[in-house]
């Protein structure tokens, strides 16, 4: 069904915990929406897990939340077109209102970012939330009933503990590696620094996707380890590089006893090399120590892969020491 985007004030923003692509999926989801009201609901699809409905009552909204496919419940308070955007940043902050994207045009929420900054608190959370009808483009702006539906969606970027992780990924070729990277940062909330990027993007698809979670994990670029090195010296002080090698004698036991002795005293720097050679002695040079991942044959895995491994070493080695 067609979204008619000019009478959406007032309406019930449900957002849906599984993708909602076929019609007896839709059929289904109504009818579950119906039973739980008790009453025939008016319901427009604005994207496979985002659901507009009539306006309601706040005790049906909170029926609604009851169900196990519904994620997150709001209201939709008011609506601008984007080129209006400017009047938008003006009523958030009149209203100092903390916002969360999910605008789909990267160019759109960079400027909301600018503008506004990363939400930073709790309170007053509202969800930015952009539909395309025809060649206008209009952002909702939606309240949640109950607070908690949207504390979710605030990401702060905290860092896993006092002592931080930085991962610096070396010579990547490979334009799905390189996303795979990205993505994989911005899930663990770790920072991700690029040393001599050779990734050529040919599908416009995943470099819009690269270009949005290397805002999020605060992707970096660098010519060289040694300038990306001398970098992470100057903004945390106390560093200890930690090259990763499928072929270094010290296992990942090492590893463990320095994360639980330096708990908190040092920035732990990972540096990972190309997907298909690993690092270089150069950039292993640069490194005070090099360790490998699983058991003492090594593990050939993925960059993105060894960055997941990596974190889960690290936190394990946290949790066990406390």
């Amino acid at each position: 069904m067609r979204v008619r985007v000019a009478d959406l004030r007032g309406y019930t923003y449900i957002e849906t915990n599984v993708h909602i692509v076929s019609e007896n999926d839709f059929d289904y989801v109504k009818t579950r929406l119906r039973d739980s009201l008790g009453r025939d609901l008016d319901v427009m699809q604005i994207s496979s897990t985002e659901l507009v409905a009539e306006p309601l009552g706040d005790m049906e909204i909170l029926r609604l939340r009851e169900l196990k496919f519904v994620e997150r419940v709001g209201r939709v308070d008011s609506q601008y077109e984007s080129s209006r955007l400017g009047d938008l940043i003006e009523y958030l902050r009149r209203n100092d209102l903390s916002p969360v994207t999910r605008i789909s045009d990267f160019s759109l929420r960079w400027r909301i970012v600018q503008a506004l900054g990363r939400p930073r608190s709790l309170e007053n959370i509202v969800l930015l939330r952009d539909v395309v009808e025809d060649d206008s483009r209009i952002i909702l702006v939606v309240r949640p009933v109950a607070s908690e539906d949207f504390q979710d969606l605030v990401d702060l970027f905290h860092d896993s503990y006092r002592g931080k992780m930085l991962f610096a990924a070396c010579d990547l070729s490979s334009e799905h590696e390189t996303v795979s990277c990205v993505r994989v940062c911005c899930a663990l909330k770790v920072r991700l620094l690029l040393v001599n990027p050779r990734a050529r993007f040919t599908s416009r698809k995943l470099l819009l996707e690269f270009k949005k979670l290397s805002s999020l994990c605060k992707a970096r670029t660098f010519r060289d380890l040694g300038e990306c090195v001398d970098w992470v010296k100057r903004r945390h002080g106390k560093v200890t590089i930690v090259g990763l090698s499928m072929h270094a004698r010290r296992g990942e036991k090492t590893l463990e006893r320095y994360v639980s002795e330096m708990r908190g005293e040092t920035t732990f720097f990972f540096v990972l090399g190309s997907e298909t050679w690993g690092l270089s002695p150069r950039q292993v040079e640069l490194c005070d120590i090099v360790v490998r991942l699983g058991p003492s044959t090594g593990v050939p895995m993925s960059v993105s892969e060894s960055i997941a491994y990596v974190t889960h070493v690290v936190r394990r080695a946290l949790s066990s020491s406390n």
